[in-house]
């Protein structure tokens, strides 16, 4: 056992020596902080920026746009009524490059009434195309609430939104949490990249350091030295505790912003200590496929090729994010929780969205994968001790198998 700690911690010393290591602890939370201060300034310039606007009404229809539009900060210039030409449409084309304008509002006329308004920006997917589409169309309706006589503020009165807040039921004492849709959707997303991130900063530099020592026949001094079961599990938790470090420091990270913002509320300690316990089974159960993978392969593109399947099955919880979220108890998202390849990543993402997941689901999740897991391992471990010391071209999938049942 002694050898087994021995490899653990020169695994463990290489892993934390590398940039890559570093990077995966300092990056999300810088991420993060860059995230934040880029919005903070596209607000502040959004507030404080004058730009010229071109509108063309004919008939008046959104004559309350105007002013909201300069309270907004644009300088509304408005252009004749007749048509424009195409030689105008160049020049406004011409000025919107170059900055010189930042939309142009065209407006049909009343004889026109089903022609759509047709706003020029030069980016499509800013704030103030998606802020002059919302004023236009309040504008219109304003416009048309008075023509039909009738008074556009009691009905806006009337049509006052109604303040409805989203949370979970709490016991007596609890405090009560406003639970938005976008946190409902960003915490469980947040906690899946975690997660994430923790396997795979252990996982593929293993793949990878296997397939060196392999190339470089260092692997046969090792196993002269230590059984290979031995050496394959020392590996394991080597690169376990690394992944371990990165997860832990990045939700420490989190758990601490979330404390200062008061916001720990929005995250249950439950689903913190499932994520944590459910990332390490998956940490052993990835990186057992990871050994095998590299010591069956001679060639690192070999294990790249073997490692698309795989890394395929370990990212569907991803392209599931809008299943689980949407419909957390479908049978679909229960079966994803339930399956070992899939349940480390699924199973927290569940239990951030809903009130409460069943107590034997999360039973089952850690039994089915912890078996798996276990599986795994002595799989791993066959095709570990005899890959190890094969040379020559990569085995097919027929002779993996009998290396896993035969040994």
């Amino acid at each position: 056992m002694y050898k087994v700690w021995v490899i653990a911690r020169r695994e463990y010393v290489a892993l934390v020596s590398t940039k890559s290591f570093w990077l995966g602890i300092v990056l999300p939370p810088a991420l993060a902080a860059l995230t934040l201060l880029l919005a903070a300034l596209g607000t502040s310039v959004e507030r404080v920026e004058t730009r010229r606007l071109v509108l063309v009404d004919p008939d008046g229809l959104v004559s309350g746009f105007e002013t909201a539009a300069r309270a907004r900060g644009f300088e509304v210039h408005a252009e004749a009524a007749a048509a424009p030409g195409d030689e105008r449409r160049a020049r406004w084309a011409a000025r919107l490059v170059a900055g010189e304008l930042a939309a142009v509002v065209e407006v049909p006329p009343l004889a026109r009434a089903d022609a759509p308004v047709k706003v020029y920006v030069d980016n499509v997917a800013g704030s103030t195309a998606r802020w002059l589409g919302g004023a236009i169309e309040q504008a219109v309706h304003h416009e048309r609430l008075q023509r039909a006589g009738l008074s556009a503020d009691r009905v806006s009165e009337l049509m006052r939104p109604v303040a409805v807040e989203t949370q979970r039921l709490v016991s007596a004492g609890e405090k009560e949490a406003v639970v938005t849709s976008d946190t409902g959707v960003i915490v469980p997303f947040l906690t899946l990249l975690l997660i994430m991130m923790g396997v795979m900063s252990g996982a593929v530099p293993l793949l990878q350091a296997v397939v060196e020592e392999k190339q470089q026949r260092i692997s046969e001094v090792l196993l002269g030295a230590i059984p290979a079961a031995q050496l394959m599990f020392g590996k394991l938790l080597g690169t376990t505790a690394a992944g371990t470090t990165v997860l832990g420091v990045n939700l420490g990270v989190g758990t601490l912003l979330m404390a200062r913002l008061d916001l720990f509320h929005h995250v249950s300690v439950a689903m913190l200590l499932v994520a944590m316990a459910t990332s390490v089974v998956a940490m052993l159960l990835y990186g057992s496929v990871f050994l095998a993978l590299g010591a069956a392969s001679s060639e690192l593109k070999d294990a790249q090729g073997l490692l698309m399947p795989v890394m395929l099955l370990f990212l569907s919880p991803l392209a599931a994010l809008p299943l689980l979220t949407e419909s957390p108890n479908s049978w679909w998202s229960v079966g994803l929780s339930l399956f070992p390849f899939t349940a480390p990543l699924a199973m927290p993402v569940r239990m951030g969205v809903v009130q409460s997941v069943p107590a034997w689901q999360v039973v089952a999740c850690f039994v089915l994968t912890g078996a798996a897991t276990v599986l795994t391992l002595f799989a791993a471990g066959r095709v570990f001790r005899i890959g190890m010391l094969a040379q020559g071209k990569l085995p097919r999938l027929g002779e993996l198998a009998r290396w896993v049942l035969r040994g």
